[in-house]
């Protein structure tokens, strides 16, 4: 079932005088918002308010119950925000992500794990499709599948989990349930390799994945392609997989002809500080670097490295350390530059003493394989042919110049046992020298296959912007002029044009921050500072191949809607930059993350309304007999934001007290929603209460709470009196509004 697109059923309403109320209390409210970048305990109270009124005029507003559970969620109240999410879900049930987000938090009130189990257990079987995204299953179903693990019920939980990997495999939880339940019923290397392969599908940009199929790789001897995975876990991910990881990476590297590199990074490990440390560097990464040098002939720089080896674990005998001194013994058996007759006579008499100690027989295996003894080296290490990579190098090294087939099979060998150990790295080298490729089991080859049957842009999102082409943003704005109030919409779009269905959302495969920037003109001149519409987009779990998310964006409901709102008589003209995924360079500017996108609309217009004598009698006329509800609505507006640059023109003073009359003297015929809408538009300061003193007035001493509300937003940081006043009032809404303005 594909995903659909989020629908927002504010934004398809007709204008209605609800509607126009509302779009101005959730000015308001981002206008609070936007006070400071991290809101305030006054801020959250203030904006809520707003969005409430809005709330209150027009129930059917979807936008303003989704940010009203977001100021809920930050405001700490979780009940207020689940109650809002309902809302929410009831007016856009095509929004799967919020769906999952109310299903969680009804889930909040059961009274223990198994109450939650059942509850979902019922949900999914009561459910239609219809109902139920196949997505919005899935997640549910993975839900419940992590329930009865918790209550180490194995049986549901893989149950309801493969309901949910064969549901939607875009699941990214699902599938890494799927992969460690793999892992932890010891299932074959193709099994655990083909569960990776499955996150990396559903988690195309998740580096974890990356990290884990390129260490299976790797201990599976599929050196290049684990390569591979390694890059690109690497340019994906800001996690690193601990020393074990790095180990296994360089192994790769110098499995696969890049020996000097590794070399270069081991090097520049070894810095702390600016000053040269050995012992900055992991053991096994100290190893690697010994065993590649010693390969290469570069005797000088081993025995130094040899050296600094020797004295970390020379470190740990002094402290008594019986196992480092075996250890110490091993690398001088390996590595020393000669084998002096009391070292070996010491190995001969310990293993003898010590015949079940692996480690002392592999030292005499070496000890003899290095004096030239080798049928006595290969009777020492070949009891430990199944169990110890570097006995079966020793082997191997017994029989180069004597059985090249015994030779090269023990070198495939030690790679099979121990890919990722520097032991596989001298066998690797080896085999090369003997121009022979390592053998790779099947397994690995069906995974390598898998990989490749992957789309390139999924398979390497990382390489030549790949990714980039998964998905197209678009972004329209129609009609392209707009009259005063008039609500501004933008249509965006984001296309799915991968082979696979795509997560979205603040953690998932594809970013959901979007914001609209603007070029703003008014009569041709720019206007600088008007902020951006951010909005998350993630109104859909995921976008199905080749389907398209739409998502209705009112342009009109921030800043920039307030400009318009309070000069009816200006010509604006904008452009609209829409870019996903926005970031901020160090030098200030903006770009996009890795999966970002950028769309634009060019040229909007916002016609003026022209206050001339004649428009003016002819407006006023209109306001005193109004022809329908939203034109007197429109009117109140322009007349009241119009007066005070009128009265700021000495020609057109009179002009201003003509309307201030006109609305003064209707102030007391109006029901509260006119009032309010009164309040709303009356200039503030000085001004508006010389020029509107019966709607000041009035609105600061109203006992309607949405008049006073409307008076208190609008006007309370210039009336103190008024806000104390409010303070003490006997409605709590209208108390906590003004006691809100009152905190520093």
């Amino acid at each position: 079932m594909a995903c659909l697109p989020a629908q927002s059923l504010r934004a398809q309403d007709a204008v209605s005088p609800q509607s126009l109320m509302a779009d101005q209390w959730m000015r308001l409210a981002d206008k609070i918002l936007r006070e400071q970048a991290q809101p305030s305990s006054s801020q959250l109270i203030r904006a809520g308010m707003m969005v409430d009124m809005a709330i209150q005029a027009n129930p059917n507003d979807s936008d303003a119950w989704l940010l009203r559970k977001t100021l809920a969620q930050l405001a700490g109240d979780s009940d207020a925000a689940a109650d809002a999410l309902v809302k929410y879900c009831r007016l856009v049930p095509s929004d799967d992500a919020a769906g999952f987000q109310m299903i969680l938090a009804g889930l909040a009130s059961k009274p223990s794990t198994a109450a939650k189990a059942q509850a979902l257990e019922q949900l999914l079987a009561q459910a239609s499709d219809k109902a139920m995204s196949d997505a919005l299953r899935s997640r549910v179903a993975s839900y419940l599948a992590s329930l009865y693990q918790n209550m180490g019920d194995n049986d549901k939980f893989g149950r309801w989990l493969k309901v949910a990997a064969d549901l939607d495999e875009s699941n990214s939880d699902a599938a890494r349930l799927m992969y460690e339940l793999a892992v932890a019923r010891g299932g074959s290397n193709y099994a655990i390799g083909m569960m990776l392969v499955n996150m990396i599908k559903s988690s195309p940009m998740d580096d974890m994945p990356r990290h884990l199929l390129a260490d299976l790789l790797a201990n599976m001897g599929a050196y290049d392609e684990a390569q591979k995975q390694y890059v690109i876990a690497s340019t994906l991910g800001v996690s690193t997989g601990g020393d074990q990881f790095l180990t296994n990476w360089l192994v790769s590297k110098a499995a696969t002809g890049q020996s000097q590199v590794v070399l270069d990074m081991i090097d520049t490990m070894g810095f702390s500080a600016g000053q040269a440390d050995a012992e900055a560097v992991p053991v096994d990464v100290q190893t690697l670097k010994l065993v590649i040098l010693t390969q290469f002939g570069r005797n000088d720089e081993a025995a130094k490295t040899f050296a600094e080896i020797r004295n970390r674990l020379q470190k740990r005998v002094d402290m008594g350390d019986v196992q480092a001194a075996l250890q110490l013994a091993w690398w001088n058996a390996a590595f020393g530059t000669t084998i002096s007759s009391n070292f070996e006579q010491a190995v001969i008499a310990y293993a003898k003493a010590n015949p079940d100690n692996a480690l002392i027989q592999r030292i005499l295996g070496w000890v003899h394989y290095r004096m030239g003894r080798m049928d006595q080296a290969a009777d020492a290490l070949h009891v430990l042919a199944e169990t110890d990579p570097w006995a079966v190098y020793g082997l191997a090294k017994c029989t180069q110049h004597t059985n090249n087939e015994l030779y090269s099979g023990y070198l495939q060998k030690v790679i099979r046992m121990s890919a990722t150990s520097p032991v596989a790295v001298m066998a690797v080298q080896d085999l090369q020298a003997l121009n022979q490729q390592i053998v790779v089991t099947p397994a690995a080859q069906k995974v390598m296959d898998a990989l490749d049957d992957l789309p390139v842009s999924i398979a390497m999102p990382v390489q030549a912007g790949n990714a980039t082409t998964w998905t197209t943003l678009g972004v329209s704005v129609e009609p392209s002029s707009y009259g005063y109030l008039d609500p501004i919409v933008a249509q965006v779009t984001l296309r799915n044009s991968s082979d696979y269905a795509l997560t979205i959302g603040p953690t998932s495969t594809l970013p959901s921050t979007l914001a609209m920037y603007f070029d703003l003109h008014r009569s041709g001149d720019q206007i600088k500072g008007v902020p951006p519409v951010r909005v998350d987009i993630g109104r859909s779990i995921c976008i199905q191949p080749r389907q398209t998310l739409t998502v209705p964006v009112r342009l009109d409901r921030g800043a920039l809607g307030l400009v318009f709102a309070n000069n009816p008589a200006a010509a604006f003209s904008f452009t609209a930059t829409a870019i996903l995924d926005p970031r901020q360079t160090p030098q200030g500017g903006l770009t996009t993350g890795p999966l970002g996108s950028v769309d634009m609309v060019r040229m909007v217009n916002r016609y003026a309304l022209r206050p001339t004598p004649g428009n003016i009698d002819a407006w006023l006329t209109d306001f005193k007999a109004p022809k329908d509800a939203v034109s007197h609505m429109k009117l109140i507006a322009s007349l009241c934001s119009l007066s005070a640059s009128l009265n700021a023109l000495p020609e057109m003073q009179g002009r201003a007290t003509q309307i201030a009359t006109a609305v003064n003297g209707q102030f007391n015929n109006l029901g509260a929603l006119g009032q309010a809408w009164m309040a709303l538009f009356t200039p503030t300061g000085p001004t508006g209460k010389a020029l509107f003193p019966n709607v000041c007035n009035g609105a600061a001493q109203s006992n309607n709470v949405t008049v006073r509300l409307a008076y208190l937003a609008t006007h309370g940081k210039d009336d103190p009196a008024a806000v104390t006043s409010a303070a003490s009032h006997s409605d709590p809404r209208v108390s906590a509004f003004a006691k809100a303005l009152q905190m520093p």
